[in-house]
């Protein structure tokens, strides 16, 4: 019950956030630990269940069928794909049958073959060469993309494409465009965790004054963060540029 909760949850999540006009997000559902539930019988109660639970939802249509399942009788068509994820694929059928899934997607989504400056590329492959820094300050690649063949007016243009593609984090907002973020992941990771995490199994003790803090209870209990917690929360965190 609370996988499907937390399925639910992500996919009105992306109902939302993915609707706009001729927006079309693929979704693929995957199951893990086969090897704990390898009969094929009932990945297709799983497959059942899920349809039944999941029907409803907007975002449903939008998950990736897998025409290749295993079921009880056979080959079935199932909403997910069951994968031992022990084996890394090596041996798993149902993984290749995924990654083929999601080639063809990636193939068919028109970012892949949109026609893109060989000088953008070559910032893209310099940017990616800098693996000491998460954040950079913008003259920084100002000087980069100079050398890439990069106009200086072009320089906007591709700090906001490469922040659409998911490569780096740019805000053209007062205040933050000054910088770049190079890895938005690794970036985010620490600060976004030490506020989303089961505390009553992960409790901070590790940050020095978030237990004792009078908002403390405010975050472990109903998941309201205040900005006076957040300070101590985030205090420490450093970034080198």
């Amino acid at each position: 019950e609370a996988a499907v909760k937390e399925i639910r949850f992500w996919l009105a999540s992306i109902a939302i956030h993915a609707n706009k006009k001729n927006s079309m997000v693929h979704v693929f559902l995957v199951g893990t630990h086969k090897d704990l539930v390898p009969d094929p019988k009932k990945h297709e109660e799983i497959n059942d269940f899920l349809n039944a639970e999941l029907s409803s939802l907007p975002a449903f249509g939008q998950v990736r069928r897998n025409k290749n399942g295993e079921g009880g009788r056979g080959m079935a068509t199932f909403c997910f794909f069951a994968v031992d994820n022990k084996t890394k694929g090596g041996n798993d059928a149902q993984v290749h049958f995924l990654q083929q899934g999601i080639e063809l997607v990636a193939k068919e989504d028109p970012c892949i073959a949109m026609d893109v400056s060989f000088s953008w590329l070559r910032v893209v492959d310099r940017l990616n060469e800098i693996n000491d820094k998460l954040v950079v300050e913008r003259g920084e690649v100002e000087t980069l993309c100079a050398e890439c063949g990069v106009e200086d007016e072009h320089v906007e243009y591709l700090l906001l494409f490469l922040q659409q593609q998911g490569i780096v984090l740019y805000f053209p907002e007062k205040g933050l465009e000054h910088f770049v973020v190079l890895q938005p992941i690794a970036f985010l990771v620490e600060p976004i965790t030490r506020i989303v995490r089961q505390h009553s199994i992960h409790r901070s003790d590790d940050i020095p004054g978030v237990t004792t803090h009078r908002d403390w209870y405010l975050l472990a209990d109903q998941g309201i963060v205040t900005r006076s917690l957040l300070d101590v929360l985030w205090k420490g965190i450093a970034y080198k540029t």
